[in-house]
This record gives C-alpha cells, structure tokens and sequence, in this order.
C-alpha cells in the first residue's frame, strides 16, 4: 500500500523529461534487491535463526522511514490541500487508456509467472537448480536491462521505449517454449518484467494531473492488482489445457499491448 505514495513522490520532484530514467533506477535497486535480499536472509536465519531475519527486515524498514522523514525535513514546508475531496473520476478517465495498459501488463505477466517453473521442469526437463539459475538469470535481466530502458524512454520517449520492452519480453517468454535448451539462461534475461513496470510507472507520472499523482498510481495499482488475479486465474485454465498454452497467450497478449501503447502514443504532462 506504499507504493503508490512513492511512486507520486518520485513524479512530483522528477521532471517529466528524467521520469524514465528515475523510475529504471527504482526498477534497477529493486531487481538488485531480490538477488540479494533472498541470500541475505537466509543467511541470518540459518546462522542465528527465522526470528532474526525478521528483526533484519524491520531494522532496514526502520532505516527506510528514517531516510524518508530526513528528506521531508529539507524540503519546504508542503502546501495545504483543504478539506477532503471526493474521488476525481472526471480527472482520472483522461487516464484510462494508460491505466488499461499497466493493468494489461500485469494480467500478461502474471498468465506466466506462476506455470514458467513447472513448465520449465515437466516439459523442458531441467532440474531445480537448473530452474533457479534461470530465475537468478531473470533477476539480472531485470537489474541491466530496466537501466537501459529508463535511459531510452528519456531519450526517444517513454511509449517508443515502453512498446520496445514489451516485445523484449515477448520475445523472451515465446523463446522459453521454442527456443534450445542451452540458450535457456541467456532467454531468461529477457523475461524479466521490471522494465515495463518502471516505464508504466513512468507513463502514469508523465501523465497524470500532479494534483493527483497519489490517487492516480492508488488506482493504478488497484486495476493492476485486479488484472494480475485474473491472469492468475486465466493461466491456470491455460496450463491445464496445454502447459506451453499461458507462456504462449502471454507472448501473444505482449504483442498486442505493445501495438496499443504505439496506437496510444500518449504525451507528457509539462516539465
């Protein structure tokens, strides 16, 4: 439920013409965390026990609100926004399409997130390490290459680069069915989905009224949550007919995200 408000803290200090590249270093930190966290944590729970990495979790959330207050502290004092307003649909349906669109990338990763490791272990026959090579190699996928599309989306636009990483990603997830075994590690780089998500998140910045920003990423976040519970359930139904079938719908659905975030072509709001 927090991220929502860091997402509108990053577009209300980040000029429209950085907030690509600002939210792939978001992107970029996150993936670095998932391939550190993990070992991190089970590192303290083998040496000193479960209850000490819990302790660890809370004493990096502790110094996270710490950092948090410190920059609120150097900033000017925020301006009153009154009384309580209702909802703004009127100010959020401009926003549709692109909220359709990050919720349309949910519901396609989430097809495939859950039935990529059974897939890869009954059908493609890798063993679990194997498998979890493969994951690490995601999660490096996800540290270099969310870097290069927060650049590019400064550079050529944020819906050129956000259409550019859906394809990578659609490539990625087809290759997983079709592509050799041995290339496998190197495919899986290009699954990774943290460069959508940042450029969404970006695309939603650029986008909506400042105003706004908390609501419109609460609703975001809403929409997607709700899309990612369909694919979940959409991928089940797939798997259980053909266990390639979400891998492939979801490759298919990417395409055709990725047409429509060209078609949509939405502009930024002014730096």
């Amino acid at each position: 439920f927090g991220l929502p408000v860091v997402h509108a803290y990053i577009s209300q200090r980040v000029p429209a013409s950085q907030l690509a590249s600002t939210f792939g270093a978001l992107g970029t930190t996150t993936s670095l965390s998932f391939l550190v966290g993990p070992t991190m944590g089970g590192f303290a729970a083998d040496r000193w026990g479960i209850p000490a990495a819990l302790w660890l979790a809370a004493g990096f959330f502790v110094v996270s609100m710490l950092l948090i207050l410190a920059m609120r502290h150097d900033e000017e004092r925020p301006r009153a926004h009154g009384a309580f307003q209702p909802f703004p649909w009127t100010e959020i349906r401009p926003l549709a399409p692109i909220l359709l669109i990050h919720a349309g990338m949910q519901f396609v990763g989430l097809i495939t997130t859950p039935f990529a490791t059974p897939f890869l272990r009954e059908v493609r026959g890798l063993s679990l390490s194997e498998i979890g090579f493969i994951s690490s190699m995601q999660a490096v996928g996800g540290v270099t290459l969310t870097v290069l599309a927060g650049k590019l989306g400064d550079r050529v636009g944020i819906p050129i680069a956000l259409a550019g990483a859906i394809i990578v990603y659609a490539a990625g997830i087809s290759l997983i069915v079709f592509g050799p075994l041995a290339l496998l590690p190197v495919i899986s780089i290009f699954r990774a989905r943290a460069p959508t998500n940042a450029l969404g998140q970006a695309m939603i910045g650029s986008q909506a009224p400042a105003a706004i920003f908390g609501r419109a990423f609460a609703t975001a976040g809403m929409i997607a949550a709700l899309a990612s519970a369909g694919g979940v359930f959409a991928g089940g139904f797939a798997y259980r007919a053909n266990p390639g079938l979400p891998l492939l719908i979801s490759g298919g659905l990417a395409v055709a995200i990725a047409a429509a975030v060209l078609w949509v072509q939405p502009g930024r709001r002014p730096a």
